[in-house]
């Protein structure tokens, strides 16, 4: 699956909306990527549908939970490692990769699906933008389920490229209202059930775009706890515009994906730090909280106990033990070298950021 994987398992019915809607190419690669999609999406829309026989009526019976823990941030500052380490929390369960690739029937699927998705993947691969290890059963960001069951999200714009703009750039409003609100509200309710309805305990999410949809998760989770994950820009802005190129041209299913650079990706960082900053100010304090990635790299279990006691949230010894097992040492990162034209222009365009959160300014 080095092709398309972030809507590999969408059912037939909205693999041809989108079709209908937004087009494919018969360009290569992107007919080989729909044939791909289009026999996957048979065996998915079987599993939804036998899924849905078995499970509606109990699923519709859950009740959803008020209070999931979620994990926000920009991309590229550590969430994914954050949400790795928070899977061991006793009291919460993580959406894992599986849930979010077959969301619409994981419930039913998993005995005979995974399998054979292992198979073809292996229990344990790295992602394709950096060295983070994922498997089948790991955390993964409800952001792919959202994009499998209804479509309301961002992702649209990156594998159906519109126009001459970075695709992040290129959406129209992340709160969502009307039609498109019920949509994703609908969605992302029913797929929060089946997860607690498989281990009734708190979900604790992880997904940046959640950074720039606070109102909408505060009329689906009145009682959400947040934990905001920051790192210097200097090494998030290039990270980021490395991930999303190599997201984008493996996932396009049609030609036009404009790649990211340091002045789109840096007026995202931006806007995305400026609403997070004015709809969580006034969060309760036990319902907010920030971890710098630098000190969860050096202290893992401290930053987490210190986010958790704030959280009103309990901390075991068993979380402990896990962390301490679990955390990754000596970890090669990407390291990507910015011109100094580049540095001096990320500085500048995020100063009352980096000094907000005590990064140094570049001042070549």
């Amino acid at each position: 699956m080095k092709s398309v994987y972030i809507i590999y398992g969408i059912r037939l019915k909205i693999l041809f909306r989108f079709i209908r809607i937004n087009g494919f190419s018969f360009k290569h690669p992107y007919l080989l990527r729909f044939l791909l999609l289009l026999q996957n999406a048979l065996w998915s829309s079987f599993f939804s549908f036998v899924g849905k026989k078995r499970f509606k009526k109990i699923i519709d019976s859950t009740s959803l939970p008020k209070d999931p823990l979620i994990i926000i941030g920009h991309w590229r500052t550590g969430s994914t490692y954050l949400h790795e380490l928070l899977q061991y929390d006793p009291n919460g369960t993580t959406p894992t990769m599986f849930q979010t690739h077959l969301p619409d029937s994981f419930l039913f699927a998993d005995k005979y699906y995974k399998p054979f998705m292992k198979f073809f993947m292996g229990n344990k691969k790295r992602r394709p933008f950096d060295n983070m290890v994922f498997a089948t059963d790991g955390p993964q960001e409800d952001e792919f389920a959202m994009l499998k069951m209804c479509g309301q999200t961002p992702l649209i714009q990156l594998i159906y490229p519109e126009n001459e703009k970075f695709f992040l750039l290129n959406y129209p409003d992340y709160d969502l209202h009307g039609k498109n609100f019920e949509e994703w509200k609908n969605a992302m309710t029913e797929f929060c059930k089946k997860i607690y309805f498989a281990t009734p305990k708190r979900i604790i999410l992880k997904n940046p775009f959640h950074s720039l949809r606070i109102l909408n998760l505060l009329k689906l989770f009145p009682k959400a706890k947040f934990i905001h994950i920051y790192r210097n820009p200097l090494d998030v802005i290039p990270s980021t515009i490395n991930m999303w190129n190599v997201v984008g041209r493996q996932n396009a299913m049609k030609p036009g994906f404009i790649d990211a650079t340091v002045q789109s990706t840096t007026e995202v960082f931006d806007g995305m730090l400026t609403y997070l900053q004015k709809h969580t100010k006034d969060l309760p304090e036990s319902s907010f909280c920030e971890i710098r990635y630098e000190n969860l790299e050096k202290d893992p279990v401290e930053e987490i106990k210190k986010a958790y006691q704030k959280l009103e949230l309990p901390f075991s010894g068993e979380l402990e033990a896990s962390i301490i097992k679990n955390q990754v040492k000596n970890f090669k990162k990407n390291r990507f070298d910015l011109p100094e034209i580049d540095k001096k222009y990320i500085c500048e365009k995020l100063k009352h950021h980096m000094e907000h959160y005590g990064y140094a300014i570049n001042n070549a």
